[in-house]
């Protein structure tokens, strides 16, 4: 039911517009999840144990389509502020594009339902894809050679997602130690129907979302998406399963997600002759290596979407946050 709110027309996941007046239906169904999240924040039965793998799915897949809305939340860019017992915030899209309704509750509390769904299998890959995507879809509508103020914008709020999940145990329940990229790969391949309905319902910023969001991700979920994470990001969450959540670990994670969207927003003609990433190196070398060089120094400060962004989010996650500084 949850799911299938976020669709109803006028819902952020509608395939007819937004509904952005006061009181309509945007401003209602985040209302309505704001409810829900608290509910299972505060609900002492509501465990890992008591998920099935099916239900993990299903609530990742909910808290998916709301991700775009916490991606603002925690960069604090939209200005808009929302009193704590309003059931609802108001946000922009990336780049200002509509004006949205968000759920009104902490980075903190979304991480208390996030580390209970992630700590199934199915769940932790639901809410990676769709926390992924989320990121995709911003540089799908900025669009290559977008202006730094928009990616450097775009890379922020993913950070935070990036943050959220990391933080959440989303990264260390794929990468755990008894399991390898072909257990994974099997485990997307199940859950490839149920993805690529989910990521067609992710908006693109600014675009009609059955036009740019569904045709895009259609063929993301099984697919592009999987390769993309098991040659990259799977080498990371099995360092961070081993390693405990090493600090050293988690940067390097964070910046490689960083630094293959921003030299995907670049394009190839704008980073200075640095060759694209090769699943044959390792991921964190070159992303150092890339965040160092001369084209992202002059125009952009890394350490910014890492400390500033990225960090609180993780603590937030692993619920260490401070509820007042996350909103």
């Amino acid at each position: 039911l949850w799911f299938g709110a976020a669709q109803v027309e006028g819902g952020p996941s509608s395939a007819a517009s937004y509904d952005s007046t006061v009181g309509g239906m945007g401003m209602r169904e985040a209302a309505m999840t704001t409810a829900v999240l608290k509910a299972l924040a505060e609900n002492p039965v509501f465990a890992v144990e008591s998920l099935t793998d099916a239900a993990a799915a299903d609530l990742g897949g909910a808290i998916g389509l709301h991700l775009d809305a916490f991606g603002a939340r925690g960069t604090g860019v939209d200005g808009l502020i929302a009193e704590p017992d309003d059931a609802s915030f108001p946000f922009e899209q990336l780049g200002g594009s509509e004006l949205r309704f968000g759920p009104n509750v902490s980075l903190a509390v979304l991480a208390e339902v996030v580390g209970q769904v992630a700590g199934r299998v199915d769940g932790a890959i639901t809410l990676r894809a769709a926390a992924d995507s989320v990121s995709t879809n911003y540089f799908a509508a900025i669009g290559v050679n977008g202006s730094s103020q928009l990616i450097d914008e775009a890379i922020g709020r993913a950070s935070v997602l990036s943050g959220l999940m990391d933080g959440g145990g989303v990264g260390a329940r794929l990468g755990a130690a008894e399991r390898n990229d072909i257990d994974v790969r099997a485990r997307i391949e199940a859950l490839s129907d149920g993805l690529e309905t989910l990521l067609g319902l992710l908006p693109v910023p600014g675009g009609a979302m059955v036009e740019q969001g569904a045709g895009v991700a259609a063929g993301w979920a099984a697919s592009t998406w999987a390769e993309s994470y098991l040659s990259g990001q799977f080498q990371f969450d099995a360092e961070l399963a081993r390693s405990g959540d090493d600090a050293m670990v988690m940067e390097d994670r964070a910046r490689f997600d960083n630094a293959v969207l921003l030299y995907g927003a670049l394009g190839p003609d704008h980073v200075g002759g640095y060759p694209p990433f090769d699943a044959s190196g390792h991921p964190g070398v070159w992303a150092v290596g890339f965040l160092n060089s001369a084209v992202v120094q002059q125009h952009y400060d890394p350490n910014d979407w890492y400390q500033g962004l990225y960090e609180p989010a993780y603590s937030a996650g692993k619920g260490e946050a401070d509820d007042g500084g996350l909103g």
